[in-house]
């Protein structure tokens, strides 16, 4: 089983439904049980090879950022699989070294705490994403540019599972249907049987970086996003300042 995917069968989410987290449980997430900084990104011992406590906080506060940016988001993100994979990488190594001293390290308890919480975030955005593969699938094989932000075993994921579902209905219900009403992709009467995500929706995003430009966000209205400023718009406006890195979502 791919690296990536392994957290998911600890805890797996409702098929065809994505998990929801009241605003308590977020802020538990958002809230380390343990500062880091104090706890094992400064232990030298414990650090892969090459390792460093500085980019070991840097990367646990862009997990937070890709999960937070991720679950808000009304389309599938770049995959982060770097990311995922120093941090299973690290989270692993550590864990091998709680079993070992957990007994008589009352700090590795702590450490553990920590542990936790970050493997829930992994665990929470992948099923993220695997929610919206399943439901925008049809979508995501058809559109190149959301197709190249998916890992490799999500792609294979996505080829199988739309191969079953198009086995499924084609032998339970569009057989039975008039030829020109059997595709997938059938606009009749001007619906699309493809679900989209909905690049309307209102969003909350804060401003990274300035952007030097006018943004119209209606006939009459334009606005321009200013450094540390928190905007509500849709998601279409702010979408290609998302993938520069100039905005993220809140």
């Amino acid at each position: 089983m791919p690296a990536v995917l392994r957290y998911l069968d600890r805890d797996p989410a409702p098929a065809g439904e994505q998990k929801t987290f009241s605003a308590a449980s977020v802020r538990a997430a958002r809230r380390p049980a343990l500062d880091p900084r104090d706890s094992f990104f400064q232990a030298p011992e414990e650090l892969p090879p090459g390792g460093d406590a500085g980019d070991a906080y840097d990367d646990v506060s862009e997990l937070m950022k890709s999960w937070i940016c991720e679950r808000t988001a009304p389309e599938i993100l770049p995959c982060q699989t770097s990311l995922l994979d120093r941090m299973m990488e690290r989270t692993e190594l550590i864990e091998l070294k709680i079993d070992q001293d957990i007994k008589t390290n009352f700090r590795m308890i702590l450490i553990q705490t920590e542990i936790e919480r970050i493997k829930y975030l992994i665990r929470s955005y992948l099923q993220t994403r695997i929610y919206k593969i399943d439901k925008y699938g049809a979508y995501l094989l058809q559109t190149p540019e959301s197709l190249a932000c998916l890992s490799l075993p999500e792609i294979e994921y996505l080829k199988k599972h739309q191969e079953i579902l198009k086995s499924f209905y084609g032998s339970a219900v569009l057989k039975h249907l008039p030829k020109k009403l059997q595709r997938w992709d059938n606009t009749e009467a001007g619906v699309s049987m493809m679900e989209k995500p909905d690049l309307e929706r209102a969003v909350f995003c804060r401003v990274i970086n300035t952007v030097e430009q006018e943004i119209v966000i209606s006939k009459d209205e334009t606005i321009t996003l200013s450094r540390g400023n928190i905007y509500l718009v849709k998601y279409k406006v702010i979408r290609p300042f998302l993938r520069t890195g100039d905005v993220e979502l809140v």
